[in-house]
Parts: C-alpha cells; sequence; structure tokens
C-alpha cells in the first residue's frame, strides 16, 4: 500500500505483455495485478464522491488517480468478459474521484502543477529533474486519453506530443561527454541521472514497453543506448543496465540477434546468480535497500530477461490502445505521423 502506483505498475507491465506468449503466466499476474491495485485503491473505493468536496486542486492526488484509474481501465480490460464486481467499483471510484478533481483543476497547467509549461517546453536547459516529471505525466495522461467516459484537459494530447517532441532537441549527453564537460542539467550531478531520463522518454510511445519501439521513429534513443550501454553497466548497476536491454529489446533487438543484449542479459543473471537466484536480495555498493529498490530489482530484472517475440510480447495497436491513443494526438497536433506508422528500418 505504501508504494501505491509502482506496486500496480510493477504487475501491469507483464499484464499486457502475456496473454498471447505465456497464458498461464498471464492468468496468475492479471489475478495478482488486481488483488494489488484493491489495496494501493482503498482510500478512494471509501470516500463518498461529493463534487463540492473538491475546491482546490491537487495535482499529486490527481497524478495518483491517473495512474490507478489508468490500469483499473487496462485489468478490466484483460478480464473481459469476465466480471470482478469489486474491480468495476474501484474502476468506478476512482473515475467520479479524478474527474472531479480534473474540474477543480479548470485546466492542464494546475492539474500539472506546472502552469508555465507551453514558454518553458521551447527552454532546453532545464534541469532533469524537472523534465522527468513531464516525461512520466505525459505517459500518465495519455494513458487517461484511452479511457472513454473520462473528460480530459483539452490540451491533453498537446502536451503528450509536445513533450514527445520536445525531447528530440533536449540533447541527452554520452557518458564521456558528461565526464568531461559535467552538464549541468543533471538534477543530481550524475550522468546515471541522464541516462535513466533516456529509458524513460522511450516510454512515452509504447507505454512503458507495452508497444513495438520504431527505429524511425526515435533514432537518438537507439543511438544513445547503443553508445552508452556498457557505460549504463559499469556506473548504473542493475537497474540501468536492465532498462538499457529492455530498451534494445522493445526496438526489437534480442539475445538471438543482437551480442549487446547476450551481454546485458547475461550480467543481469550473474547478479541474480550471485544474490542466491534472487533480485530482490541483489544490492547495489551503497548498501541501500527500501521499499521501492525490493520491487524495482525484479520489476526491471524480469524486463531484462523476458524472452521479447515481436508477434506476441506487444499489444497491437488497434483503436482504443495506447499506442493508437498516442498517435491519434499526434496527427490532432499537426504533426505527419507517416513516418512513425511506416515498417521500421533494418537494425545495423
Amino acid at each position: 500500500e505504501k508504494l501505491s502506483v509502482d506496486a500496480v505498475n510493477s504487475l501491469v507491465d507483464y499484464v499486457v505483455g502475456s496473454p498471447r506468449q505465456a497464458p498461464k503466466f498471464h492468468k496468475k499476474v492479471l489475478k495478482e495485478a488486481i488483488r494489488v491495485l484493491k489495496i494501493t485503491s482503498r482510500k478512494y473505493v471509501r470516500l463518498e464522491v461529493d463534487p463540492e468536496d473538491y475546491e482546490y486542486c491537487d495535482n499529486d492526488e490527481a497524478y495518483r488517480m491517473m495512474k490507478l484509474l489508468g490500469y483499473a481501465h487496462d485489468l478490466s480490460n484483460y478480464l473481459s468478459p469476465k466480471v470482478d464486481e469489486e474491480l468495476k467499483l474501484v474502476r468506478s471510484k476512482l473515475l467520479d474521484n479524478l474527474q472531479n478533481t480534473i474540474f477543480a483543476c479548470g485546466d492542464l497547467g494546475n492539474l500539472l502543477g506546472d502552469k508555465y509549461w507551453r514558454e518553458k517546453i521551447e527552454d532546453k536547459s532545464l534541469d532533469s529533474g524537472e523534465v522527468y516529471v513531464w516525461n512520466l505525466s505525459s505517459i500518465a495522461l495519455a494513458h487517461c486519453l484511452t479511457i472513454p467516459e473520462l473528460t480530459m484537459p483539452a490540451e491533453t494530447g498537446e502536451f503528450v506530443v509536445k513533450v514527445w517532441r520536445y525531447f528530440y532537441d533536449y540533447e541527452i549527453p554520452s557518458y564521456a561527454d558528461f565526464e568531461e564537460e559535467r552538464d549541468n542539467r543533471s538534477a543530481t550531478g550524475s550522468w546515471v541521472d541522464m541516462a535513466y531520463l533516456a529509458t524513460h522518454v522511450a516510454y512515452i510511445p509504447t507505454g512503458y514497453g507495452r508497444h513495438y519501439q520504431y527505429l524511425k521513429e526515435s533514432p537518438h534513443l537507439y543511438h544513445f543506448c547503443r553508445e552508452n550501454f556498457y557505460a549504463a553497466m559499469q556506473e548504473g548497476g542493475h537497474d540501468l543496465a536492465a532498462e538499457f536491454v529492455d530498451m534494445l529489446k522493445i526496438y526489437g533487438c534480442t539475445e538471438e540477434n543482437d551480442i549487446q543484449v547476450r551481454h546485458g542479459v547475461r550480467y543481469i543473471m550473474s547478479l541474480y546468480k550471485d544474490a542466491g537466484n534472487s533480485f530482490i536480495n541483489h544490492h547495489e555498493e551503497d548498501g541501500r535497500v527500501n521499499d521501492y529498490n525490493l520491487i524495482h530489482k525484479p520489476w526491471t530484472g524480469i524486463a531484462a530477461v523476458w524472452h521479447y517475440d515481436r508477434k506476441l510480447s506487444f499489444e497491437p495497436e488497434v483503436p482504443g490502445s495506447y499506442g493508437n491513443t498516442f498517435r491519434k494526438a499526434i496527427q490532432a497536433v499537426g504533426y505527419d505521423s507517416t513516418s512513425i506508422l511506416a515498417d521500421d528500418v533494418e537494425l545495423p
């Protein structure tokens, strides 16, 4: 319950990637994800929804509800045609609470807690912490756009697309360049901080990897990952290395066709073995142990070793899906999406 949305997110990632590839596993993880969602959503289910109670805009609370409602929507769809009455109630309560919060906020700037996002989005010197918040917010907002009954602020699609396009020009330095120049945009003064930004930018069009990533769509991220793959293993340890492997796999690289993926998977499995065949028992050299780290190790580790199949591991971009919703937002803003929808080029 303390981990809230992250506890659900770590399970939902495998719900969306497993129904055709591993149906028995899918059934188990779907059941567990629904159980955890119910636990993390208790406070919203207990609330008696009264629009008059929403007199001010709580953007932190709105973000949590956006994430939880997105997952409730997904899990309900995956459970269909079966109906879990408690899950149905959770989804309904989250929808009502979030809708009232959105109305209280009035516009997207207030909902984000960032009234001047339009002006700031032209500034490529912002620190990584601020743009990372944009990154995560854009994924949550795009997810909410898939929910038919939810009325989002008019600028929502524009924000999602402009954040995605922002990272075309927001240069994330290579490890070598960062060490030489000490890029002052890092919120923590660390290259690892900047590298995590790269892995999460790749999740904007794919919805945390639920859809395939096309090379034509984001060659800058692909080449950043290629150039800095071994630096990620050296500097970032388990979690960053696992996210780099996952990013390459979303582009269609596998253990069979890619030497960096093979090296990365072997590295992750060596850490798993050294920790007594456990992701949870692996600790970084600084010895940090907290609830989030305990869940993040298996979350990223399993993503790295999961065997991606181009035909089976990714959700199709059908109407109503995250990917289809994202591309409709691109078209609505006026960008040409033809190259994005075209078949990906051959990977070098």
